[in-house]
Protein backbone atom coordinates (compact mmCIF):
# COMPACT_ATOMS: atom_id res chain seq x y z
CA UNK A 1 0.00 0.00 0.00
CA UNK A 2 1.61 3.65 -0.99
CA UNK A 3 1.67 6.18 1.76
CA UNK A 4 -1.12 8.32 -0.64
CA UNK A 5 -3.33 5.23 0.33
CA UNK A 6 -2.59 4.98 3.78
CA UNK A 7 -2.54 9.00 4.75
CA UNK A 8 -5.56 10.44 1.98
CA UNK A 9 -4.84 14.11 4.10
CA UNK A 10 -1.09 13.72 2.41
CA UNK A 11 -2.63 13.72 -1.61
CA UNK A 12 -4.86 16.78 -0.48
CA UNK A 13 -1.43 18.35 0.98
CA UNK A 14 0.33 17.79 -1.84
CA UNK A 15 -2.90 19.61 -4.45
CA UNK A 16 -2.40 22.75 -1.84
CA UNK A 17 1.55 23.17 -2.58
CA UNK A 18 2.06 26.63 -3.38
CA UNK A 19 5.27 26.53 -5.50
CA UNK A 20 4.86 24.59 -8.77
CA UNK A 21 8.19 24.29 -9.43
CA UNK A 22 9.00 22.03 -6.71
CA UNK A 23 7.54 19.29 -7.96
CA UNK A 24 7.88 19.81 -11.83
CA UNK A 25 10.65 16.92 -11.44
CA UNK A 26 8.06 14.51 -9.61
CA UNK A 27 5.13 14.83 -11.69
CA UNK A 28 6.09 11.75 -13.49
CA UNK A 29 6.93 9.37 -10.61
CA UNK A 30 5.03 8.56 -8.02
CA UNK A 31 4.12 10.03 -5.07
CA UNK A 32 1.16 8.61 -4.00
CA UNK A 33 0.66 5.17 -5.79
CA UNK A 34 0.96 6.31 -9.89
CA UNK A 35 3.83 5.25 -11.97
CA UNK A 36 5.63 7.11 -14.64
CA UNK A 37 4.46 5.95 -18.60
CA UNK A 38 7.17 7.56 -20.62
CA UNK A 39 10.08 5.64 -19.11
CA UNK A 40 12.04 7.49 -16.88
CA UNK A 41 12.78 6.03 -13.42
CA UNK A 42 9.70 6.83 -11.17
CA UNK A 43 10.59 9.36 -8.11
CA UNK A 44 9.29 8.50 -4.72
CA UNK A 45 8.35 10.18 -1.53
CA UNK A 46 11.66 9.32 -0.06
CA UNK A 47 13.79 10.52 -3.55
CA UNK A 48 11.83 13.99 -2.71
CA UNK A 49 14.64 16.54 -1.03
CA UNK A 50 14.15 17.46 2.89
CA UNK A 51 12.32 21.07 1.98
CA UNK A 52 9.68 19.49 -0.08
CA UNK A 53 8.89 17.00 2.56
CA UNK A 54 8.78 19.39 5.29
CA UNK A 55 7.05 21.36 2.89
CA UNK A 56 4.51 18.63 2.66
CA UNK A 57 3.96 18.15 6.28
CA UNK A 58 3.42 21.93 7.15
CA UNK A 59 -0.42 21.14 5.43
CA UNK A 60 -1.05 18.41 7.95
CA UNK A 61 -2.29 18.12 11.07
CA UNK A 62 0.41 17.15 13.42
CA UNK A 63 -1.47 13.57 13.97
CA UNK A 64 -1.14 13.11 10.53
CA UNK A 65 1.97 14.21 10.24
CA UNK A 66 3.45 11.92 12.93
CA UNK A 67 1.70 9.14 10.74
CA UNK A 68 3.85 10.33 7.94
CA UNK A 69 7.01 9.10 10.01
CA UNK A 70 6.19 5.75 9.45
CA UNK A 71 6.76 5.68 5.73
CA UNK A 72 9.97 5.80 6.05
CA UNK A 73 13.13 5.43 7.99
CA UNK A 74 14.27 8.90 6.54
CA UNK A 75 10.98 10.59 7.43
CA UNK A 76 11.19 9.31 11.46
CA UNK A 77 12.02 12.56 12.76
CA UNK A 78 10.83 14.91 10.16
CA UNK A 79 7.88 15.52 11.77
CA UNK A 80 9.95 17.20 14.48
CA UNK A 81 10.99 20.50 11.69
CA UNK A 82 7.93 21.29 10.19
CA UNK A 83 6.90 25.30 11.19
CA UNK A 84 3.59 25.22 11.41
CA UNK A 85 1.90 22.65 14.54
CA UNK A 86 -1.98 21.52 14.27
CA UNK A 87 -3.18 20.09 17.15
CA UNK A 88 -6.57 18.92 16.78
CA UNK A 89 -8.25 16.78 19.81
CA UNK A 90 -11.74 15.93 17.26
CA UNK A 91 -8.98 13.67 14.78
CA UNK A 92 -7.34 12.61 17.69
CA UNK A 93 -7.65 8.52 17.97
CA UNK A 94 -9.27 8.52 20.94
CA UNK A 95 -11.08 12.44 21.05
CA UNK A 96 -12.89 11.49 24.46
CA UNK A 97 -9.63 11.28 26.35
CA UNK A 98 -8.26 14.54 27.26
CA UNK A 99 -6.28 13.50 29.31
CA UNK A 100 -4.28 10.85 26.89
CA UNK A 101 -4.70 14.04 24.33
CA UNK A 102 -2.89 16.57 26.92
CA UNK A 103 0.07 14.03 27.56
CA UNK A 104 0.27 13.42 23.29
CA UNK A 105 0.73 17.25 23.34
CA UNK A 106 3.21 17.14 26.20
CA UNK A 107 5.15 14.36 24.29
CA UNK A 108 4.87 15.97 21.26
CA UNK A 109 6.17 19.68 21.93
CA UNK A 110 9.56 17.89 24.40
CA UNK A 111 10.74 16.07 20.94
CA UNK A 112 9.73 19.23 18.86
CA UNK A 113 13.18 20.65 17.23
CA UNK A 114 12.69 23.37 14.96
CA UNK A 115 14.33 26.60 15.44
CA UNK A 116 10.92 28.41 15.37
CA UNK A 117 7.22 28.64 14.28
CA UNK A 118 5.10 29.76 12.00
CA UNK A 119 1.75 28.95 13.51
CA UNK A 120 0.23 27.19 16.25
CA UNK A 121 -2.94 25.54 16.67
CA UNK A 122 -4.66 23.75 19.30
CA UNK A 123 -8.64 22.76 19.61
CA UNK A 124 -8.97 21.27 23.14
CA UNK A 125 -11.89 20.28 25.18
CA UNK A 126 -10.34 22.40 27.77
CA UNK A 127 -11.71 22.06 31.36
CA UNK A 128 -9.84 23.85 34.59
CA UNK A 129 -7.75 21.08 35.27
CA UNK A 130 -5.33 20.82 32.42
CA UNK A 131 -4.49 24.48 32.73
CA UNK A 132 -1.14 24.30 33.53
CA UNK A 133 -0.97 21.56 30.57
CA UNK A 134 -2.13 24.83 28.75
CA UNK A 135 -0.14 27.45 30.09
CA UNK A 136 3.32 25.31 29.46
CA UNK A 137 1.90 25.18 25.61
CA UNK A 138 1.59 29.01 25.56
CA UNK A 139 5.02 29.24 26.92
CA UNK A 140 6.65 27.01 24.55
CA UNK A 141 4.62 28.74 21.48
CA UNK A 142 5.94 31.84 22.67
CA UNK A 143 9.22 31.27 23.70
CA UNK A 144 10.18 29.65 19.33
CA UNK A 145 9.07 33.23 18.26
CA UNK A 146 5.02 31.84 16.92
CA UNK A 147 3.79 34.40 14.36
CA UNK A 148 0.02 33.02 14.75
CA UNK A 149 -1.44 31.81 17.61
CA UNK A 150 -5.01 29.96 17.46
CA UNK A 151 -6.53 28.39 20.73
CA UNK A 152 -9.92 27.02 20.13
CA UNK A 153 -10.75 25.46 23.52
CA UNK A 154 -14.52 25.32 23.74
CA UNK A 155 -14.62 22.06 23.24
CA UNK A 156 -15.92 20.29 20.53
CA UNK A 157 -18.90 18.84 22.82
CA UNK A 158 -20.11 22.09 23.90
CA UNK A 159 -22.09 25.00 22.18
CA UNK A 160 -22.10 28.51 23.75
CA UNK A 161 -23.41 29.40 27.08
CA UNK A 162 -23.40 25.50 28.09
CA UNK A 163 -19.52 25.63 28.91
CA UNK A 164 -18.48 23.47 32.09
CA UNK A 165 -16.17 25.41 34.55
CA UNK A 166 -14.20 28.89 34.11
CA UNK A 167 -12.38 29.60 31.05
CA UNK A 168 -8.88 29.52 30.80
CA UNK A 169 -6.83 32.41 32.38
CA UNK A 170 -4.96 33.43 29.24
CA UNK A 171 -1.21 35.02 29.92
CA UNK A 172 -1.48 38.08 27.55
CA UNK A 173 1.84 39.29 29.60
CA UNK A 174 4.04 36.85 27.63
CA UNK A 175 3.17 38.24 24.05
CA UNK A 176 5.03 41.02 24.72
CA UNK A 177 8.34 39.40 24.34
CA UNK A 178 7.54 36.99 21.69
CA UNK A 179 7.28 37.80 17.87
CA UNK A 180 3.41 37.37 17.40
CA UNK A 181 1.34 38.96 14.74
CA UNK A 182 -1.76 37.06 15.44
CA UNK A 183 -4.43 36.28 18.02
CA UNK A 184 -7.22 34.02 18.00
CA UNK A 185 -8.92 33.07 21.37
CA UNK A 186 -11.54 31.25 22.07
CA UNK A 187 -12.98 30.62 25.52
CA UNK A 188 -10.37 32.08 27.45
CA UNK A 189 -9.73 35.41 29.77
CA UNK A 190 -7.42 37.76 30.17
CA UNK A 191 -6.11 40.95 32.28
CA UNK A 192 -5.32 43.80 30.34
CA UNK A 193 -3.07 46.25 31.73
CA UNK A 194 -2.68 49.74 30.68
CA UNK A 195 1.40 49.37 29.96
CA UNK A 196 1.29 46.32 27.99
CA UNK A 197 2.99 46.48 24.68
CA UNK A 198 2.72 44.26 21.97
CA UNK A 199 4.89 45.38 18.83
CA UNK A 200 4.57 43.24 16.42
CA UNK A 201 0.53 41.79 16.70
CA UNK A 202 -1.47 42.81 13.45
CA UNK A 203 -4.65 40.50 13.88
CA UNK A 204 -6.83 40.00 17.29
CA UNK A 205 -9.26 37.61 17.14
CA UNK A 206 -11.68 36.84 20.21
CA UNK A 207 -14.45 34.54 20.18
CA UNK A 208 -16.02 33.70 23.44
CA UNK A 209 -13.55 35.78 25.47
CA UNK A 210 -14.42 36.73 28.75
CA UNK A 211 -12.68 40.19 29.72
CA UNK A 212 -13.95 43.91 31.39
CA UNK A 213 -14.82 46.71 29.49
CA UNK A 214 -11.31 48.30 30.04
CA UNK A 215 -9.40 44.98 28.26
CA UNK A 216 -9.90 46.25 24.61
CA UNK A 217 -9.31 49.77 24.98
CA UNK A 218 -5.99 48.33 26.83
CA UNK A 219 -5.63 45.90 24.14
CA UNK A 220 -5.80 48.44 21.26
CA UNK A 221 -3.80 50.96 22.84
CA UNK A 222 -0.85 48.55 23.34
CA UNK A 223 -0.60 47.14 19.64
CA UNK A 224 0.48 49.70 17.58
CA UNK A 225 0.13 47.54 14.47
CA UNK A 226 -3.25 46.44 15.03
CA UNK A 227 -5.33 46.67 12.07
CA UNK A 228 -7.93 43.83 12.17
CA UNK A 229 -10.30 42.54 15.27
CA UNK A 230 -12.81 40.50 15.64
CA UNK A 231 -15.36 40.11 18.66
CA UNK A 232 -17.72 37.30 18.88
CA UNK A 233 -19.74 36.41 21.44
CA UNK A 234 -17.97 38.71 23.88
CA UNK A 235 -21.37 39.25 26.69
CA UNK A 236 -18.52 40.11 29.86
CA UNK A 237 -18.27 44.16 27.92
CA UNK A 238 -20.93 46.27 28.72
CA UNK A 239 -19.06 49.42 27.50
CA UNK A 240 -17.39 49.06 24.43
CA UNK A 241 -14.79 51.63 23.33
CA UNK A 242 -12.12 51.33 20.50
CA UNK A 243 -9.95 53.96 19.45
CA UNK A 244 -7.44 53.66 17.16
CA UNK A 245 -5.92 55.79 13.61
CA UNK A 246 -4.71 52.10 12.37
CA UNK A 247 -7.41 49.59 12.86
CA UNK A 248 -8.59 48.98 9.13
CA UNK A 249 -10.92 45.80 10.10
CA UNK A 250 -13.54 45.81 12.68
CA UNK A 251 -15.62 42.78 13.36
CA UNK A 252 -18.50 42.95 15.87
CA UNK A 253 -20.65 39.45 16.32
CA UNK A 254 -23.28 37.93 18.29
CA UNK A 255 -23.86 40.42 20.98
CA UNK A 256 -26.99 41.52 23.04
CA UNK A 257 -26.80 42.94 26.81
CA UNK A 258 -29.15 45.61 28.35
CA UNK A 259 -27.44 49.23 28.81
CA UNK A 260 -24.96 48.82 26.97
CA UNK A 261 -23.21 50.56 24.64
CA UNK A 262 -20.64 50.99 21.36
CA UNK A 263 -18.07 53.88 20.63
CA UNK A 264 -16.48 53.31 17.91
CA UNK A 265 -13.17 56.09 16.74
CA UNK A 266 -11.68 54.44 13.46
CA UNK A 267 -10.64 57.18 10.63
CA UNK A 268 -8.62 54.54 8.35
CA UNK A 269 -11.20 51.78 9.26
CA UNK A 270 -12.46 49.95 5.80
CA UNK A 271 -14.25 47.47 6.42
CA UNK A 272 -16.82 47.00 9.25
CA UNK A 273 -19.13 44.02 10.51
CA UNK A 274 -21.99 44.56 12.57
CA UNK A 275 -23.40 41.24 12.82
CA UNK A 276 -26.24 40.89 15.37
CA UNK A 277 -24.36 42.63 17.85
CA UNK A 278 -27.11 44.61 19.64
CA UNK A 279 -26.40 47.56 22.14
CA UNK A 280 -28.39 50.09 23.18
CA UNK A 281 -26.53 52.92 22.05
CA UNK A 282 -24.01 53.38 19.17
CA UNK A 283 -21.53 56.11 18.65
CA UNK A 284 -19.61 55.76 15.37
CA UNK A 285 -17.19 58.34 14.59
CA UNK A 286 -15.00 59.21 11.69
CA UNK A 287 -15.63 56.72 9.40
CA UNK A 288 -14.83 58.63 6.34
CA UNK A 289 -12.87 55.95 5.18
CA UNK A 290 -15.14 53.17 5.52
CA UNK A 291 -14.90 50.91 1.68
CA UNK A 292 -17.14 47.52 3.35
CA UNK A 293 -19.86 47.13 5.30
CA UNK A 294 -22.18 44.07 6.52
CA UNK A 295 -25.13 45.18 9.03
CA UNK A 296 -27.20 42.01 10.19
CA UNK A 297 -30.08 42.66 12.29
CA UNK A 298 -33.27 40.63 12.64
CA UNK A 299 -36.44 42.51 11.57
CA UNK A 300 -38.21 43.26 14.32
CA UNK A 301 -39.65 46.79 15.57
CA UNK A 302 -37.48 46.07 18.90
CA UNK A 303 -34.17 46.12 16.86
CA UNK A 304 -35.65 48.68 14.10
CA UNK A 305 -33.99 51.54 15.51
CA UNK A 306 -30.88 50.21 16.20
CA UNK A 307 -30.44 48.59 12.36
CA UNK A 308 -31.09 52.76 11.54
CA UNK A 309 -28.49 53.86 13.61
CA UNK A 310 -26.04 51.62 12.08
CA UNK A 311 -26.85 51.69 8.84
CA UNK A 312 -26.55 55.73 8.69
CA UNK A 313 -22.92 55.33 10.02
CA UNK A 314 -21.96 53.46 7.00
CA UNK A 315 -24.11 54.51 4.60
CA UNK A 316 -21.39 56.13 2.39
CA UNK A 317 -19.44 52.85 2.01
CA UNK A 318 -19.30 51.43 -1.50
CA UNK A 319 -19.94 48.02 -0.67
CA UNK A 320 -23.07 47.15 1.70
CA UNK A 321 -24.75 43.78 2.85
CA UNK A 322 -27.59 43.67 4.73
CA UNK A 323 -30.25 40.93 5.79
CA UNK A 324 -33.56 40.87 3.81
CA UNK A 325 -35.92 40.02 6.64
CA UNK A 326 -39.13 41.41 4.97
CA UNK A 327 -42.61 41.31 6.37
CA UNK A 328 -45.85 42.77 5.94
CA UNK A 329 -46.32 44.65 9.24
CA UNK A 330 -42.68 46.15 9.39
CA UNK A 331 -42.68 47.07 6.13
CA UNK A 332 -44.31 50.58 6.41
CA UNK A 333 -42.35 51.24 9.20
CA UNK A 334 -38.86 50.14 7.91
CA UNK A 335 -39.58 52.04 4.71
CA UNK A 336 -40.14 55.37 6.60
CA UNK A 337 -37.81 57.96 5.83
CA UNK A 338 -35.47 55.27 4.45
CA UNK A 339 -31.72 55.94 4.49
CA UNK A 340 -30.50 56.53 1.14
CA UNK A 341 -27.31 54.72 -0.33
CA UNK A 342 -26.38 56.96 -2.89
CA UNK A 343 -22.58 55.67 -3.16
CA UNK A 344 -23.33 52.24 -2.49
CA UNK A 345 -22.06 50.13 -5.95
CA UNK A 346 -22.60 46.16 -4.76
CA UNK A 347 -25.16 45.56 -2.50
CA UNK A 348 -25.70 42.05 -1.40
CA UNK A 349 -28.90 40.90 0.54
CA UNK A 350 -29.03 37.52 2.33
CA UNK A 351 -33.02 36.72 1.77
CA UNK A 352 -34.90 34.16 1.40
CA UNK A 353 -37.15 33.18 -1.94
CA UNK A 354 -40.55 34.29 -0.37
CA UNK A 355 -42.60 36.73 -2.93
CA UNK A 356 -42.72 39.06 0.52
CA UNK A 357 -38.58 38.70 0.35
CA UNK A 358 -38.51 39.49 -3.48
CA UNK A 359 -40.86 42.89 -2.91
CA UNK A 360 -38.15 43.29 0.37
CA UNK A 361 -34.90 43.31 -2.61
CA UNK A 362 -36.80 46.08 -4.72
CA UNK A 363 -37.01 48.16 -1.28
CA UNK A 364 -33.60 47.85 -0.83
CA UNK A 365 -32.78 48.88 -4.83
CA UNK A 366 -34.98 51.77 -4.02
CA UNK A 367 -32.94 53.00 -1.69
CA UNK A 368 -29.52 52.28 -3.53
CA UNK A 369 -30.16 53.04 -7.09
CA UNK A 370 -26.76 53.30 -7.68
CA UNK A 371 -25.94 49.86 -7.44
CA UNK A 372 -23.91 48.10 -10.11
CA UNK A 373 -23.45 44.15 -8.67
CA UNK A 374 -26.46 42.99 -6.76
CA UNK A 375 -25.44 39.48 -4.69
CA UNK A 376 -28.14 37.45 -3.23
CA UNK A 377 -27.51 35.00 -0.77
CA UNK A 378 -30.27 32.54 -0.77
CA UNK A 379 -31.20 31.13 2.81
CA UNK A 380 -34.49 30.33 3.81
CA UNK A 381 -33.70 27.90 0.77
CA UNK A 382 -37.38 26.12 0.41
CA UNK A 383 -39.07 26.55 -2.86
CA UNK A 384 -42.36 28.61 -1.47
CA UNK A 385 -44.75 29.87 -2.83
CA UNK A 386 -47.87 31.40 -1.50
CA UNK A 387 -51.27 29.71 -1.52
CA UNK A 388 -54.08 31.50 0.40
CA UNK A 389 -56.36 34.44 -0.31
CA UNK A 390 -54.25 37.07 2.21
CA UNK A 391 -50.74 36.25 0.63
CA UNK A 392 -52.21 36.61 -3.25
CA UNK A 393 -53.75 39.88 -2.52
CA UNK A 394 -51.08 41.53 -0.72
CA UNK A 395 -48.96 39.54 -3.95
CA UNK A 396 -51.12 41.33 -6.61
CA UNK A 397 -48.54 44.46 -5.49
CA UNK A 398 -46.55 44.85 -8.63
CA UNK A 399 -42.94 43.80 -8.69
CA UNK A 400 -42.33 45.21 -12.27
CA UNK A 401 -43.59 48.61 -10.94
CA UNK A 402 -41.31 48.16 -7.81
CA UNK A 403 -38.46 47.53 -9.97
CA UNK A 404 -39.33 50.27 -12.91
CA UNK A 405 -36.43 53.12 -13.38
CA UNK A 406 -34.37 51.51 -10.30
CA UNK A 407 -31.71 49.53 -12.68
CA UNK A 408 -30.33 52.33 -14.35
CA UNK A 409 -26.80 51.57 -13.35
CA UNK A 410 -26.72 47.07 -12.54
CA UNK A 411 -24.71 45.24 -14.53
CA UNK A 412 -23.91 41.92 -12.69
CA UNK A 413 -26.17 39.96 -10.98
CA UNK A 414 -24.86 36.76 -8.27
CA UNK A 415 -27.37 34.83 -7.10
CA UNK A 416 -26.09 32.03 -4.64
CA UNK A 417 -27.68 29.41 -2.97
CA UNK A 418 -30.10 29.28 -6.01
CA UNK A 419 -32.97 26.83 -5.61
CA UNK A 420 -34.56 27.73 -8.96
CA UNK A 421 -38.26 28.88 -7.36
CA UNK A 422 -40.67 30.61 -9.30
CA UNK A 423 -40.09 33.31 -6.93
CA UNK A 424 -36.34 33.88 -7.84
CA UNK A 425 -37.35 32.92 -11.56
CA UNK A 426 -39.99 35.70 -11.66
CA UNK A 427 -37.35 38.25 -9.63
CA UNK A 428 -34.52 37.64 -12.14
CA UNK A 429 -37.27 37.86 -15.44
CA UNK A 430 -38.11 41.59 -13.57
CA UNK A 431 -34.36 42.46 -13.38
CA UNK A 432 -33.48 41.27 -16.96
CA UNK A 433 -36.45 43.03 -18.02
CA UNK A 434 -35.19 45.91 -16.12
CA UNK A 435 -31.74 46.27 -16.16
CA UNK A 436 -31.07 48.24 -19.01
CA UNK A 437 -27.00 47.67 -18.83
CA UNK A 438 -27.19 44.52 -17.55
CA UNK A 439 -24.25 42.69 -18.75
CA UNK A 440 -24.13 39.32 -16.63
CA UNK A 441 -26.21 36.72 -14.55
CA UNK A 442 -24.50 33.82 -12.22
CA UNK A 443 -26.66 31.46 -10.38
CA UNK A 444 -24.49 29.73 -8.24
CA UNK A 445 -26.25 26.27 -7.12
CA UNK A 446 -27.65 25.35 -3.49
CA UNK A 447 -26.82 21.87 -4.35
CA UNK A 448 -25.77 19.54 -2.70
CA UNK A 449 -26.43 21.44 0.26
CA UNK A 450 -30.33 22.10 0.29
CA UNK A 451 -32.67 18.82 -0.79
CA UNK A 452 -35.46 21.64 -2.59
CA UNK A 453 -32.55 22.37 -5.57
CA UNK A 454 -33.32 19.26 -7.87
CA UNK A 455 -31.17 19.03 -10.57
CA UNK A 456 -34.55 18.86 -12.83
CA UNK A 457 -35.89 21.93 -11.17
CA UNK A 458 -32.58 23.70 -11.66
CA UNK A 459 -32.44 22.91 -15.64
CA UNK A 460 -36.07 23.67 -16.23
CA UNK A 461 -35.55 27.06 -14.32
CA UNK A 462 -32.43 27.99 -16.48
CA UNK A 463 -34.40 26.80 -19.37
CA UNK A 464 -36.92 28.88 -18.55
CA UNK A 465 -34.72 31.95 -18.03
CA UNK A 466 -32.33 31.56 -21.16
CA UNK A 467 -35.40 31.33 -22.85
CA UNK A 468 -36.37 34.26 -21.62
CA UNK A 469 -33.58 36.16 -21.91
CA UNK A 470 -32.95 35.78 -25.34
CA UNK A 471 -34.52 38.65 -26.12
CA UNK A 472 -31.47 40.08 -24.20
CA UNK A 473 -28.65 39.31 -26.19
CA UNK A 474 -26.04 40.85 -24.22
CA UNK A 475 -26.62 39.28 -21.10
CA UNK A 476 -24.67 36.39 -20.22
CA UNK A 477 -26.43 33.77 -18.01
CA UNK A 478 -25.20 30.65 -16.48
CA UNK A 479 -25.60 28.38 -14.11
CA UNK A 480 -22.89 26.33 -11.97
Amino acid sequence: MEAGDRFPSLVVAMKNLSSEKTLTHCRSGVVNGSHATDGRRPIRLADLPDHVILHILSFLSITDAIKFSTVSRKFRFAWSFISNLDFDQRVFPDPDNSRLYADFVDRTLILFAAASLGGFRLWFDYEQRYSSHVDSWVLFAVRKNVEALHLRLSGYRRSYGTHVGDPYHFPLALLCHGRLRVLNLCYCSFDSKPLLHFPHLKSVFLDDVKINDEAVPNLVSGCPLLEELSLDYCYTIQHLKIVSGRLKKLELMHYQRPNSSVEIFAPNLLTLSCLHYVADKYEFRDLGSLVHAIVYFMDTQELLPRWRIVLGSVKHAKTIHLLNWWNTDLAEARNKDMIMLWNTHCLGLKTGNTKMEMFGIADFLRIAPNVITLILDIINTEAVNWKDGSERAFGKRCLEEELRGRLRHLKTVIVRSFVGSENELELLKYLLTHGVVLEKMSLLSAKPRCQFASEELLADTLKALQSFGQSFPNVEISLS
